[in-house]
């Protein structure tokens, strides 16, 4: 995954740490849903396969629940995001992932990163 921090609405991304803030305030997200959401920053405006997320989180030597899991990390990240329309299919009854939610994504300039150190 790419590392540095990305911004979309009013959120911002640290891909290195993993680290979910919306206007400042750090947000809670489990590992798994981070590495997830990470994924679909790395590609945002693309579709993600199921499969490409299987292996980017999970990779081919871990035996789970996998349908479950992704579908659970998919309802985390759009639960911290707001975004969960009622009336849109879900993740869970796709063999992709939509990321146009993403398409206004941004890379924080370097010097952006340096001035925005850890707040908790």
């Amino acid at each position: 995954m790419t590392s540095g921090k990305f911004r979309f609405g009013l959120f911002m991304f640290d891909a290195a740490t993993r680290e979910l803030r919306r206007e400042q305030m750090l947000i809670h997200l489990q590992s798994q849903p981070a590495q997830v959401l990470g994924c679909l920053i790395e590609r945002a405006g693309q579709v993600v396969s199921r499969e490409e997320l299987r292996n980017a989180v999970w990779g081919n030597g871990t035996f789970v629940d996998f349908d479950r899991g992704l579908n659970f990390c998919i309802t985390q990240i759009r639960s911290v995001l707001g975004d969960d329309p009622p009336n849109q299919p879900t993740s869970a009854r796709s063999p992709s992932v939509d990321t146009s939610s993403l398409r206004r994504l941004s890379v924080l300039p370097t010097h952006q990163r340096k001035s925005q150190g850890r707040r908790t």
